[in-house]
């Protein structure tokens, strides 16, 4: 196995997170958001693909979907910049530092949780 040269770092840089605004004006041009949630990763990237494909610019990948970090991070390498990927089902800290983490342009979760709403800002 070769070591890591300055062309391949061993760490990945910090994902770029984009602002509220650009959400926001995003959601306002585009008020369709899929939402993938399916039980294997194989069909979950296979929606992502297929959204994408269709011109949706706002995709929610939820933690039910089995390996959900890594899918979203593919999915943020492989979107176009215009496409604002981000996470659902984020009901604890724990989720919600795995989303931010992971560069999510935003998350959603099915309740009102104290635990995420200072992480997520």
């Amino acid at each position: 196995m070769s070591s890591p040269t300055s062309d391949s770092p061993a760490t990945s840089a910090a994902p770029t997170i984009p602002s509220i605004a650009e959400v926001a004006a995003t959601v306002a041009s585009h008020p369709v958001m899929a939402v993938v949630r399916t039980g294997t990763t194989e069909e979950a990237r296979s929606q992502c693909e297929q959204f994408l494909a269709a011109g949706i610019r706002l995709l929610e990948i939820t933690f039910s979907v089995p390996d959900a970090v890594e899918l979203t991070r593919e999915m943020l390498r492989e979107a176009p910049p215009e496409v604002h990927v981000g996470m659902g089902t984020v009901t604890d800290a724990a989720r919600a530092e795995q989303a931010v983490a992971v560069g999510a342009a935003f998350v959603v979760s099915p309740n009102c949780s104290p635990d995420v709403a200072p992480i997520a800002r």
